[in-house]
This record gives structure tokens, sequence and C-alpha cells, in this order.
């Protein structure tokens, strides 16, 4: 890996031991970081300054084709490798190494909303909602309530 990567992965390791993430951020971020710096200079890119959007998308998809025990990567993991490229453009933006951060716009793939896990079942639902007594105002309510839910 180019010499100038390394020392702005060391930089950007400092930053976050400065700022205080914690020592598995400060250990995987670099880490995360170095796969894309890698994949960029595999695109003739050796510099900072000189990385594009057009970097970052190809880098993506380049994730989204990979696979792992045969299965394709975890949407979090994708999001993880996003989030860490624009933290690092952040941090060259603040410290006015980049003028221009390529990641700005470039916004971390959505994750698919799951079910909850802990659905009651039918008799559980009835059961819950026979409990208020219906003779009374306060019964009636709360059934009511119950029922809305």
């Amino acid at each position: 890996m180019n010499l100038k990567f390394h020392i702005a992965i060391e930089q950007f390791r400092e930053y976050l031991q400065a700022r205080g993430f914690s020592e598995r951020t400060v250990q995987d971020y670099p880490m995360e970081l170095s796969k894309f710096l890698e994949f960029v200079e595999g695109e003739a890119c050796f510099v900072v300054n000189e990385i594009t959007r057009k970097h970052i998308e190809g880098f993506h998809h380049m994730l989204l084709a990979r696979e792992f025990r045969g299965k394709p990567l975890s949407q979090s993991t994708l999001n993880k490798a996003i989030v860490v490229i624009k933290c690092f453009f952040k941090f060259l933006y603040k410290t006015e190494q980049v003028y221009i951060d390529p990641s700005q716009h470039y916004d971390t793939p959505k994750r698919p909303k799951l079910l909850p896990r802990n659905i009651l079942e039918v008799w559980e639902v009835d059961l819950l909602i026979s409990q208020p007594d219906i003779t009374t105002l306060v019964g009636c309510r709360d059934r009511a309530i119950l029922e809305l839910l």
C-alpha cells in the first residue's frame, strides 16, 4: 500500500483515539479503510485527494458482489464499510487534507426492516383482551385501549 495512504490511515487512527472512540473502533476502522484504499490503488489512484465518488461507488459494488461463507455480505457489513469511508473523509476535510469530500452525498444503504420476534399468539391476544371487566366504565375504557393496540 502507498506510503501516503499509510500516513493517512495512521493519522486517522490517532484522530479516532483523540476523539474518544472505543478501542474496537480504533482497531476496526483503519483495517476497514485499508481495504478501501487497496481497492483505490487498484484503480490507479495513489493520492487521497484524488479519490472520487466513483471510487466509493466502485468499492461498494465490489462489496455487493462478494460473498462470505457462500452468502452475500450482510447489510450491516456494507453499511459499516461506507460509514468508515464517510468518517475518514470527514476527518480529512476537517483537517484540511482534502477540500472536497467525495463521500458527502453518498448515502449508506438502507437496512431492511425486520418483523418483531416476540409477537403474541392469537390465544394470548384473546386472553389479554378478555381481562378487563366490561361491566364498568373503567373496564370498557381498558378494553377499548387494548383493542386499539
